[in-house]
């Protein structure tokens, strides 16, 4: 599974979320992308974000940054705001 579909499978499965998010907090993205057969790892995750956040109006000039520069707090601001964008 890629970035984009897991990303839309999270969006629609609670428990996956949360599990995403729970690993995202104590750092153990690899772990989680590979026990969920998700082609990628943190840092391609990272990169995926930082493109999605220059082409994401939602996202300020200041979180934007910190997205650029690997603030795991914005990391998590944006995949709440992912999470929650069609809601």
């Amino acid at each position: 599974m890629n970035i984009d579909e897991f990303l839309k499978k999270a969006e629609a499965d609670e428990k996956l979320a949360n599990e995403f998010k729970a690993a995202a907090s104590a750092d153990r993205l690899n772990e989680f992308f590979k026990s969920h057969s998700i082609d990628t790892t943190k840092e391609d995750f990272l990169k995926y974000v930082q493109e999605y956040a220059r082409n994401n109006t939602e996202l300020s000039d200041e979180e934007l940054g910190a997205v650029a520069g690997g603030n795991n707090n914005v990391f998590m601001l944006f995949t709440a705001k992912l999470f929650c964008a069609n809601h």
